[in-house]
């Protein structure tokens, strides 16, 4: 999952990515804050809905949940909070709320607006950057909640029209227990897991039906206040995942919608129930075996002696139950497997809520081993129940021991793709769409719409032919997750009612990516779609270890420092030099490869090797010097004398060869001390001198 990063000091959050507004200052411990300073959180970690988890509370922070004192009412600035974000108009990308007069201090600011965020799903359009200043006491006087700019009331409307669709399945009279058995199944069958890893909201959930298991989260915990069932929101540092705390009759249970929806079924009816419900002990057992069990305020329940210790639902009736429960009144339909002697029976059942018993609906319904366990799917159109087997459609009688009658039976073209492995109320349609696969793992192999009143099917379309197209794309360094556009035939279809994406691979770094879409409403299957993701062009600075060398005899590659804008890049690249044997000016090339295109050059020079006197002989007014050799990057040398040791007015001599090592100076004043040195030249370039030594003519 993706997160963000919030930087703290010991008094102010200051953002990193973003350009520092004029009016925003940093400040220390140590420095003295005029009252109305802004504080900007780019990115703040622990938001569930950016991609975070529930972070635990500061030591600081005292004791769960908001403090209502005489000086401080948290209660009432997140109330505050709430209120303005709910007011927003759809357009302004910025709320902005007084809250002087609650006297928060800072300290406490980053979990209650935490907090604000991760229990009101609602926010979905509120990311989670913000501003805040303060005064000299250090308390919250005005918040600035940020906007994400590509929502408006359109989307807040879609959200609340979905989240009442989904809440007005939930009927008069029932106890929690039903809500949340209800609600749990509803978000398993109509939401898929978010293989692109990049939906986290409850928007995401109830709208576009793609998400992870924060959004699962936050959508279930709203919807559950909604219906006036407690719930809370855990995260799992350890086990980067999410799920909820649900109170039903005044005990707490653990529930993981996310994993009852198994992304490797490919049929949208599948519906598991073993992470529903349970206490503690179950919960560890089926995977959550980690130990920071964070909630919405920071406090690890793991430990709890108090929270998720019943064992009321350790044995219930929809345990192993692979697909929704249905209901018609009270009774809560499922499929019931065993297998006694070797032999296997599937049976109808139902809970009957009005008595708290079990009873039998039908028996020996046809079955085909699935995933884990015999596999059948039930659905209701309110007066009776529907089931699959493997070759048809069963109606089920709404009472104990009504029986069975087959209603449907696959046509023979429907059997050669596969057997029945689902079937789900199509309320659009008047009837039930139902799923044909090789198996419950297997990608859908057909579809159709069975229409219980004629007794009567349509087939849907594959996608198999589907052509998927996605315009060419530039590198950012980011994922790149472009709509596609879908076409079968001539026909473009619209995502979120023919197709939607379910991945996207390979789509970071230059080359070829893929997007996969599946169908749902009047198609199934899959396409996959490639796109080419581009180079960006850039212009590169390159700076170099050094600028100035001395010949070798081999090649000098000083090594580049290469950025782009601020970035310093350490791949991505290739180097190569010329002109960088022999003394004089080489240079340096950087030419991008894969992510990256475009060069750029410097320079840097090469001067000839320096050389030494090996011996001074003084002769009669005047003396020979001798000096090592340096054959390669050398064309000559010059030596140099003079009567001052600065060298004023001195004299040269050129010597044109290497060969020459040594020089006879003639013509000089006897007695008087001379300074002399020796250098190396390479076609008009010269070494540093050698050292200086002296010597007096005779």
């Amino acid at each position: 999952m993706k997160r963000c990063l919030a930087f703290f000091t010991s008094v102010v959050l200051v953002f990193g990515l973003l350009p520092l507004p004029a009016f925003a200052v940093s400040v220390t411990s140590a420095t003295i804050v005029p009252e109305g300073e802004l504080v900007e959180v780019d990115c703040p970690d622990g938001i569930l809905q950016a991609g975070g988890l529930n972070k635990p509370a500061e030591p600081t922070s005292g004791r769960k949940g908001l403090r209502t004192q005489a000086a401080s009412d948290e209660a009432g600035l997140e109330a505050a909070l709430l209120a303005a974000a709910e007011n927003w108009d759809g357009s302004a990308s910025e709320i902005v709320v007084d809250t002087a007069s609650f006297h928060v201090p800072v300290s406490r600011f980053r979990s209650i607006y935490s907090h604000l965020l991760n229990e009101n799903a609602q926010l979905f359009f509120i990311p989670g950057p913000y501003s805040y200043s303060y005064n000299l006491s250090n308390e919250v006087v005005r918040v600035f909640m940020k906007v994400d700019t590509t929502f408006n009331s359109g989307h807040v409307n879609a959200f609340k029209s979905a989240a009442n669709k989904a809440l007005s399945g939930i009927e008069s009279g029932w106890t929690d227990e039903q809500k949340a058995l209800y609600l749990h199944d509803y978000l398993v069958t109509t939401c898929e897991y978010d293989l692109t890893y990049s939906n986290y909201s409850a928007y995401d959930v109830l709208v576009g039906h793609s998400a992870v298991c924060q959004g699962y989260a936050l959508a279930y915990d709203y919807l559950l206040g909604r219906a006036g069932v407690g719930s809370n929101v855990i995260t799992s540092e350890a086990l980067d995942h999410a799920w909820n705390l649900v109170t039903v009759a005044d005990k707490t249970y653990y529930v993981d919608c996310t994993w009852d929806d198994p992304s490797n079924i490919m049929v949208e009816s599948y519906c598991g129930h073993k992470h529903f419900l349970r206490n503690k002990a179950g919960f560890v057992g089926t995977g959550h075996n980690a130990s920071d069990w964070i909630d919405a305020w920071g406090v690890n329940v793991y430990s709890s002696s108090t929270l998720g210790v019943s064992g009321d639902y350790e044995s219930a009736y929809w345990l192993d139950v692979l697909s929704p429960i249905s209901h018609v009144g009270n009774l809560w339909a499922y499929v019931h497997s065993t297998w006694v002697s070797g032999v296997s029976a599937v049976n109808v059942m139902a809970h009957d809520y009005s008595t708290g018993n079990d009873v039998a609906l039908a028996s020996d319904l046809p079955a085909k081993w699935g995933w884990q366990a015999y596999y059948n799917c039930l659905a209701t159109d309110g007066t009776a129940f529907y089931a699959t087997a493997p070759n048809g459609i069963y109606r089920i009688a709404a009472l104990e021991n009504g029986g069975k009658t087959q209603v449907y039976s696959l046509s023979s073209a429907e059997q050669a793709a596969g057997s029945l492995y689902g079937i789900m109320r199509n309320d659009d349609a008047g009837g039930f769409t139902y799923y044909l696969a090789t198996s419950v793992i297997s990608e859908l192999s057909g579809k159709g719409v069975f229409n219980p009143e004629t007794g009567s099917s349509t087939s849907c379309d594959s996608l198999s032919d589907a052509k998927v197209t996605v315009p060419q794309q530039v590198f950012s360094g980011a994922e790149l997750e472009p709509s596609p556009t879908v076409k079968v035939g001539a026909n473009t279809l619209e995502e979120g009612k023919h197709y939607r994406v379910r991945s996207y691979s390979n789509n970071v770094n230059a080359g070829t990516a893929k997007v996969t879409v599946e169908g749902i409403g009047g198609y199934f299957g899959t396409a996959t779609g490639a796109f080419t993701i581009k180079p960006m062009a850039v212009t590169p600075t390159v700076t170099l270890s050094g600028k100035s060398f001395v010949y070798t005899g081999g090649q000098i590659k000083p090594v580049p420092t290469v950025k782009v804008g601020g970035t310093t890049l350490k791949s991505g690249y290739s180097v190569s030099y010329s002109n960088n044997v022999n003394p004089g000016t080489a240079k340096v090339t950087v030419s991008f490869t894969g992510n990256y295109s475009g060069a750029a050059s410097t320079t840097f020079s090469i001067s000839p090797k320096a050389t030494s006197i090996s011996k001074l002989k003084a002769a009669k007014k005047g003396f020979t010097a001798t000096w090592k050799k340096q054959a390669g990057g050398t064309t000559g040398y010059e030596l140099q004398y003079s009567l001052k040791k600065s060298f004023a007015g001195a004299k040269t001599v050129k010597v044109g060869n290497t060969a020459t090592v040594s020089k006879k100076v003639k013509k000089l004043k006897a007695k008087k001390k001379y300074f002399v040195r020796v250098r190396t030249v390479y076609n008009g370039l010269h070494s540093t001198w050698s050292a200086v030594k002296t010597v007096k003519p005779k």
